[in-house]
């Protein structure tokens, strides 16, 4: 985003406007996008990505993570905030997608940054925006990981109506160290109060912020400024590959 680079763009705008093409507005410089270059995760620790993992007692954890809750059977549930440092991200790291501010961040830093400079061409020459291979759930993380988010927890209490933090040991292991009743309204079938449905709850939280979080943000933000938004999410081949890294499409396009 400096000086070459706006100059490019403003060639490439003033020859699509003389040949009378449509642009369309490319919001990163690799992928995934969510980063603005890296000017995201080097925002502060609230804009980075970060996750929730479990391990054994006694067990060594990587710097930073601190304990959520309390142990069950020997294990404890940790949240983790990604350090700079990974390679993929140029020395950086992923941003945390779910938080309504880091995305903020993102737009203002990435589709502001075009308005400020090409905004009387938005809805003329230039007719959308591109983001690309976008997810919740990316990067060197600790192994076994699961997305996690700094309002995650209350977001989780207002959707469903309990406190998450002493059944999260559930997203690590089948019925471990769950004394009888612990959730409500618990049975063991997958109804009501089950393991399963517990599961349920947390991913449906995550691809709920991710779809109001982003998507949504982003989606709001280009109608505003008289631009569409296209592009595509990470891993969308399976239903599996994307519960595995990446959001739940149907949720995020809804």
């Amino acid at each position: 985003m400096g000086e070459d680079w706006e100059r490019a763009v403003r060639a490439a705008v003033q020859a699509c406007k003389q040949h009378g093409v449509k642009l369309w507005l490319y919001d990163e410089d690799g992928w995934p996008s969510g980063t603005a270059g890296g000017r995201v995760p080097q925002a502060g620790p609230g804009c980075r990505i970060k996750c929730l993992f479990a391990r054994r007692i006694g067990a060594p954890v990587p710097p930073g993570a601190t304990p959520l809750g309390q142990p069950l059977e020997g294990l404890q549930v940790y949240r983790w905030v990604a350090p700079l440092g990974d390679e993929r991200y140029r020395g950086l790291c992923y941003s945390d997608l779910l938080d309504r501010q880091t995305v903020a961040t993102f737009i203002e830093a990435s589709y502001a940054w075009y308005a400020d400079r090409f905004g009387d061409e938005f809805g003329k020459t230039i007719v959308g925006q591109l983001t690309n291979r976008v997810t919740e759930h990316y990067g060197l993380l600790p192994a076994g990981a699961v997305p996690f988010s700094t309002h995650l927890l209350e977001t989780f209490e207002l959707q469903h109506g309990y406190d998450p933090v002493p059944h999260l040991l559930i997203l690590f292991s089948e019925e471990q160290g769950l004394a009888p009743n612990t959730l409500p309204h618990r049975v063991e079938q997958g109804g009501p109060g089950s393991a399963r449905q517990f599961r349920l709850h947390y991913f449906r939280t995550v691809s709920r912020m991710f779809a109001e979080n982003f998507v949504q943000l982003i989606e709001s933000w280009c109608a505003q400024h008289r631009i569409q938004l296209g592009g595509h999410l990470m891993w969308e081949e399976s239903l599996l590959k994307q519960r595995y890294i990446g959001p739940s499409l149907m949720p995020a396009y809804r």
